[in-house]
């Protein structure tokens, strides 16, 4: 505090500058950070969760198309339309593939993997009676067919279920990092007001400092300049720093002690006029009665 007092009043101006630029440049990067950090988690959340959310989705989406495919290829009964069917039913599978291609390039974690190689195995399963059914409807066995339905229609629950853990796991890692997200956000936002609440109580505290360190002694001249022209000469300063204003009182100080000289000078001079002056009076004084005395005289001898 002593250091900071005795600066020059420019140097304490840049001082605080300097401080509340220095606040205000930690909160604007700290708000960028904490931004640029949660920007990142949500891309990834969006990459990593929500679009293979969506991938999954869109297979389960096929897997319904397939299956309502297959049921019209087996109740209909009817040559004409079956290579139709097929071909839906192939559409349907390439994309599945391409799907669960993309899917497998996202997985970052045991849990996911474990999850997905359920899926393929069940998928598998499924593929084959699948296969295996149409290919009796080919054969336009299609009372055989029919009954093998059930298999088929449980083995695509299966996968449809095991789709659906995926779906869920997914979405509940996306909430874990929305959470996690919203969770960091606060804190960042709590931490950036406790630092704009310090640097406000900063900014007026070092305004306050300065402008007292600069009123107080001004203040004090002030009341001793009124002294000295009430005629109190004795009146003092109190200097207690090393800045402009603090010059200024030194210089006040010297004023008033020259003062106080020349005015000492003045009344030792004065004393020194009025002793002269009570000499000349008694001179005169006695100049005087001699000359009576002598006028006395001449006039005694001029009577004789």
């Amino acid at each position: 505090m002593e250091l900071f007092r005795n600066l020059k009043i420019k140097q304490k101006l840049v001082t605080c500058f300097i401080l509340l630029a220095a606040v205000t440049g930690i909160v604007g990067i700290f708000g960028i950070y904490t931004m640029n950090n949660i920007n990142i988690q949500s891309e990834s959340m969006y990459y990593n969760n929500l679009v293979p959310s969506q991938k999954l989705s869109s297979i389960h989406a096929e897997l319904e198309h397939i299956w309502a495919n297959q049921l019209l290829a087996v109740y209909e009964r009817n040559p004409g339309t079956l290579q139709t069917r097929l071909d839906a039913i192939d559409a349907s599978v390439e994309s599945d593939n391409t799907l669960l291609k993309e899917y497998e390039t996202t997985i970052q974690d045991d849990e996911n993997r474990t999850l997905y190689t359920s899926l393929t195995e069940s998928l598998a399963a499924y593929r084959e009676l699948r296969d295996n059914n149409l290919e009796l409807v080919k054969a336009q066995k299609y009372d055989e067919a029919q009954i093998g339905l059930d298999k088929v229609s449980q083995a695509e629950q299966t996968v449809s279920a095991e789709l659906e853990a995926l779906i869920t796991y997914n979405t509940t890692q996306a909430e874990a990092v929305l959470a996690q997200n919203t969770a960091e956000f606060r804190t960042q936002s709590t931490i950036m007001i406790i630092f704009i609440v310090v640097g406000i109580g900063l900014a007026v505290g070092l305004g306050l400092l300065v402008a007292n360190m600069i009123s107080t002694p001004l203040r004090r001249m002030v009341d001793a300049a009124e002294e000295i022209a009430a005629g109190n000469l004795d009146v003092g300063v109190k200097i207690d720093s090393r800045d402009e204003v603090g010059e200024l009182g030194l210089a006040f100080v010297k004023m008033t002690d020259h003062i106080n000289e020349i005015m000492t000078n003045i009344d030792s001079a004065a004393e020194q006029v009025a002793a002269g002056s009570k000499q000349i009076a008694d001179s005169s004084m006695g100049l005087s009665q001699g000359a009576t005395e002598q006028a006395s005289s001449i006039e005694e001898l001029t009577a004789s």
